[in-house]
């Protein structure tokens, strides 16, 4: 069997009803061995393992989530171990964190991406967007739940006020119907496209990107979950306002946008209120020193992942039909 076949057969096997546990241990030694291999060079066992993983942290049976949880947390202290410190001097203070976290966001903000700004100031077609569009689902859908993750690990109520004040503008702030997903998926229908939390990434570069997420909202150590959830936030009012403006360009009605209008005015607020929980731990220089080696690694995932999504994108355009020219300049 390939790696792949043989590594699902393994987890199969583990999360069915009643599963011995030397069932469950043999598949998480299964997957902590194609996770060292991968990180060695092997391409197919990277590739099985960000499958596997992105599994385990994506399905949303509760009959199967302890076990679960348990197979991913085995191989997170494996991860941990490969990635490499930041490249940036220590940093002396909460300050001097700021300074450096902000410039590493400004200077590797995904609205510098050749994608991003073909998206939101070039011509895009139908299908690009569409496309776009399909991953954006798979990248904002759950953000909900990372917040929930992180905020499960977590005992000071200076932080939880942060946290819970964050999920609850996402869950609509007392209103279901304002709730972010439905929002997002509002959009999606209208478009013709899938909003399903079954959906389910098949880049490895995106199942990368999306599982070093969830696995530093797990960490026990906080500095890995705060530099990446600042990272989402901080970027998030900017490029939604950009998504908003490329949809309304593209003929999609203001009520299909709501999602991403409201995502370009509170985000910033988001961000600014995360980094009062984060200065308080800065005091630390232990969590500085994570703060940015979980930034820069977060950052080195989000590369990749947009260089596959913008040769993608640039591949539905070469496939697509040709739009009639008399045709209105709207996405769906």
């Amino acid at each position: 069997m390939t790696d792949r076949a043989g590594l699902a057969a393994v987890i199969h096997q583990a999360l069915e009803p009643g599963a011995a546990a030397h069932q469950v241990a043999t598949a998480a030694g299964v997957l902590r061995s194609l996770v060292e291999r991968a990180h060695h060079g092997d391409a197919a066992a990277e590739a099985a393992s960000q499958h596997a993983l992105y599994e385990l942290h994506s399905r949303s049976d509760p009959a199967t989530a302890a076990t679960r949880r348990w197979l991913a947390a085995w191989v997170y202290p494996v991860l941990d171990r490969y990635i490499p410190g930041s490249s940036l001097p220590a940093t002396a203070s909460a300050a001097e964190l700021g300074a450096a976290a902000d410039a590493m966001i400004a200077a590797r903000s995904r609205v510098r991406h050749p994608m991003s700004i073909h998206l939101f100031s070039g011509a895009p077609s139908a299908a690009e967007i569409s496309r776009f569009l399909e991953h954006h689902w798979l990248r904002s859908c759950r953000f909900y739940q990372l917040v929930v993750e992180f905020a499960q690990l977590r005992d000071d109520f200076a932080d939880l006020a942060v946290l819970y004040d964050n999920l609850f503008e996402e869950t609509g702030g007392g209103d279901p119907s304002k709730a972010h997903p439905p929002l997002l998926a509002r959009l999606m229908r209208h478009l013709g496209l899938a909003s399903s939390f079954t959906e389910r990434a098949v880049m490895v570069e995106e199942q990368a990107y999306l599982n070093n997420r969830v696995r530093c909202a797990r960490h026990e150590d906080p500095a890995w979950g705060y530099a990446v959830l600042y990272a989402i936030e901080a970027v998030t009012s900017s490029n939604h306002r950009n998504i908003y403006q490329m949809l309304r360009r593209a003929g999609v009605p203001e009520d299909a946008c709501e999602f991403h209008r409201m995502h370009g005015m509170v985000d910033d607020g988001h961000a600014a209120r995360m980094w009062t929980s984060i200065q308080r731990h800065a005091a630390s220089a232990g969590f500085r020193a994570t703060f940015l080696r979980s930034l820069e690694h977060h950052f080195r995932l989000t590369g990749p992942y947009f260089d596959a999504l913008w040769h993608e994108l640039r591949q539905v355009e070469r496939t697509s039909p040709p739009s009639r020219p008399a045709d209105p300049p709207r996405a769906g």
